[in-house]
């Protein structure tokens, strides 16, 4: 009998097995909880059965046939072979891999899964999951081929031991420091990390400090803290700055072969007051019938660095320039970005021009690509050109009130196609003889940058459309579809933000397709909303759903400018993929043999893709020190109060610019103690419960600044008594006063725990940047 009872125990446990696996790799990649599958059985979780389900669960797990996911569920594993490629944090806090020469996820983990990877480590993955189209399976981190960075930097802080707090939030786990590897740093210190050996993990990795920067909080030591985090070149090797002073002062006649000579034509320069490497001059010419020639001359910087020269393998690795608060961390040594290449007022210099002939209209008329000699002369800055622009008066004011009417046609083409003007806001710093900022100078578009951005924009345009129009060569004989070029893009915005921008919109009033939206229809949007109580709302919205623009092989056109081509071809000075652009279109000007044209269509595709990941870098980094500056300056102005205009609203609080000086901080909503405030999604606004008291962006608010904390670079503002938010009383909006409690505002809670574990204590479950 007892026999019998164990054969039919068996025979059920193996139905059940069975059963569950057939309902997972039917349901993949649809994970599901111990109570879904038991309903999927016909089982109830009261009943014995629900545990054996629970025991054949463990089991599978044990053998590898499924995998337990995020919250509970469980899941088939997939048997396939593993992908190599590079881990990617994404802004929910999870991690995604990209395939060696791809641009797209192919796996998705959770912090469980990710083993010992760290965001940019190139590491080996494999699907747990089979993928329905269009959605990407889970995956699991098998092992680290490669780390990104060993070093890792951060502030030294006492726990239960010493431990790195690392900068950002791409270094997702605390590292543990072992007494013996603290060398001379103290709590408090910023340091830089090496980290050792981590294999594990369930324990905090490990790391010795092997360079002190300063004390964190400094404006020094943060901005040293930042060179490193994003581990940006500032020395040159000796063999690139050898390469670059080779180079004679003046011009030979050898170097003027082939080169219109444009030395005696009226060109000059638009730059920043502060600028010192001048990439563009511009020019103009009338003619008789009413046409113009507009002139765009740029550095011809590949004339100084051939390819696979030191200079070229140096700038390759840099990408950019970086431009910090304190100062410019260059793509190419002085030598080169700041006297040869630099269009100085009064001297001879190379170049690389664009002559576009343009009806008074801004019609294309015809155009010319050429290598030129120029002499510029003169320098203006922007604020000049302004003067010279307003008043009518002062040197060349002929060519540039003439250059600005064409460029205004320009203009007014471009908006007609649908190209979107977003007015943005750049903070500029004056700092003091101590290196810390004395003055926020906020820089809007004028005129006279404006006229610049023009004249770029056709030049850039112009290039890239010839490029990819024209047939140069026999496609059949260089084995691709198209011309090897490097363009700029900029894809139409995601197909759920769309969803999400309509839905956001349709409250005030506005539409928009989420089917085939074209730039007019976005452009339509934000012009409607101008000087309406809900501009910036609108605006700031609108911008966050762009896609952003990146560099590639494959012309997509650029949607924000409404451009079905465009390149980056006018700043080789600071941009290695604009000295990649000159580099193509010479060979093409001159005639690209097959051979070499094969072996581009071979290299446009990696080097696309490192300029997007470089500039990704010199953007994070460049908007980090912008922040540590301002931080420094409100040091000074705690307990000041200014007025605001809130820019955005979160569950966790409100963040607001202070008018006059656009630097933002945030009002956290436990602050908020007049009323109990909650997050209305679908608006974006936070709305009180009991007075109906609203806040939303666009709204200006009195603040105060109640903490600047230099550490973790985060200010926080209170609201005083003033304006601040609306009033809903019957759907009428009126406008509302308050002052809330600012004595009475809670610590912020740290994002991290106060102290890691210690090295070999194992704790409780796997430790999980136009």
């Amino acid at each position: 009998m007892a026999s019998k009872k164990h054969n039919n125990q068996a025979q059920l446990k193996s139905s059940v097995r069975d059963q569950i696996i057939a309902i997972l790799t039917e349901l993949s990649p649809q994970l599901l909880k111990t109570n879904e599958l038991s309903k999927h059985l016909g089982i109830k979780s009261d009943s014995e059965e629900y545990q054996l389900v629970r025991e054949i669960l463990e089991e599978l797990q044990d053998q590898n046939i499924i995998f337990k996911g995020p919250r509970r569920r469980f899941g088939r594993v997939v048997p396939d072979t593993t992908v190599q490629g590079r881990l990617k944090m994404i802004d929910s806090g999870r991690w995604e891999l990209i395939p060696e020469g791809g641009t797209k996820p192919v796996l998705k983990f959770d912090r469980d899964e990710i083993w010992t990877g760290f965001d940019g480590d190139v590491v080996r993955a494999r699907p747990l999951s089979v993928a329905r189209s269009g959605e990407i399976p889970w995956g699991e981190v098998t092992r680290v081929v490669e780390r990104r960075t060993d070093r890792i930097v951060g502030t030294l802080r006492q726990g239960r031991e010493l431990y790195l707090q690392p900068d950002g939030k791409k270094i997702h786990r605390t590292i543990t420091i072992p007494r013996r590897y603290v060398r001379d740093a103290r709590i408090g210190d910023k340091v830089v990390v090496e980290l050792l050996e981590w294999s594990d993990p369930e324990l905090d990795p490990a790391g010795k400090v092997v360079r002190k920067i300063g004390r964190a909080g400094e404006m020094s030591s943060e901005i040293a803290s930042l060179i490193e985090q994003f581990d940006v070149r500032i020395e040159f090797p000796e063999e690139v700055i050898a390469e670059a002073e080779a180079y004679p002062s003046k011009l030979t006649a050898r170097d003027l072969e082939g080169r219109r000579d444009l030395r005696e034509k009226s060109i000059f320069t638009i730059d920043p007051y502060d600028a010192r490497d001048f990439d563009d001059a511009i020019s103009i010419e009338q003619h008789e019938d009413g046409d113009v020639t507009l002139g765009i001359h740029i550095a011809d910087v590949g004339h100084y660095v051939p390819e696979g020269s030191e200079l070229d393998r140096e700038a390759f690795q840099r990408g950019t320039s970086i431009y910090l608060v304190t100062g410019v961390i260059p793509m190419l040594p002085e030598r080169l970005s700041n006297d040869l290449c630099s269009l100085r007022p009064n001297q001879d210099r190379l170049a690389f021009s664009v002559h576009v002939r343009l009806s008074p209209r801004g019609a294309i008329k015809k155009y010319e690509i050429f290598k030129s000699v120029i002499c510029s002369k003169r320098r203006f800055t922007y604020e000049e050109a302004l003067e010279i622009l307003e008043s009518g008066e002062g040197d060349f004011s002929d060519d540039l009130l003439s250059i600005n009417k064409v460029v205004q046609a320009l203009r007014a083409n471009r908006r007609r196609s649908g190209s979107i003007d977003f007015n943005t806001t750049e903070l500029k710093f004056r700092l003091d003889e101590e290196g810390k900022p004395a003055e926020v100078i906020p820089k809007r578009a004028t005129e006279s940058t404006r006229l610049i951005e023009d004249c770029m924009l056709l030049a850039n345009r112009v290039v890239a459309e010839h490029i990819g129009k024209f047939k140069y060569l026999d496609r059949r004989k260089r084995g691709g579809d198209r011309n090897p070029f490097l363009y700029r893009i900029h894809d139409v915005p995601p197909k759920d933000k769309l969803i999400d921008l309509a839905n956001f919109v349709k409250q005030f009033g506005y539409s928009i397709p989420v089917d085939n939206i074209k730039p007019k229809d976005l452009q339509k949007l934000v012009s409607e909303a101008r000087e309406s109580e809900h501009e910036q709302l609108i605006t700031e919205v609108t911008l966050r759903s762009m896609a952003k623009a990146v560099y590639s092989e494959h012309n997509i056109g650029h949607f924000g400018l409404a451009f079905p081509w465009y390149t980056h071809f006018t700043s080789p000075i600071r941009r290695y993929p604009d000295l990649v652009v000159h580099r193509l279109l010479f060979e093409y000007l001159q005639g690209m043999s097959t051979e070499r044209a094969i072996a581009h269509s071979k290299n446009v595709g990696w080097i696309a893709d490192h300029s997007s990941q470089r500039e990704r870098v010199a953007v994070e980094a460049e908007r980090k020190s912008i922040k540590v500056a301002e931080v420094e300056f409100l040091t000074k102005h705690v307990g000041d109060i200014f007025e605001a205009t809130i820019i955005s609203v979160l569950p966790f609080g409100m963040f607001a610019e202070l008018k006059d000086l656009g630097i933002q901080g945030l009002i956290p909503t436990r602050t908020l103690n007049d009323d109990h405030y909650r997050y209305n999604e679908r608006k974006r606004e936070l709305v009180g419960q009991r007075k109906r008291r609203r806040f939303r962006i666009g709204n200006e608010v009195s603040v105060q600044v109640v903490k600047v904390d230099e550490v973790n670079q985060e200010i926080d503002l209170g609201l005083v008594e003033g304006k601040g938010g609306e009033n809903v009383v019957k759907g009428n909006r009126v406008s509302g006063e308050g002052r809330p409690d600012l004595a009475n505002r809670g610590k912020r809670k740290s994002k991290r725990k106060d102290s890691p574990s210690k090295t070999g204590k194992k704790k409780k479950g796997k430790g999980r940047r136009r």
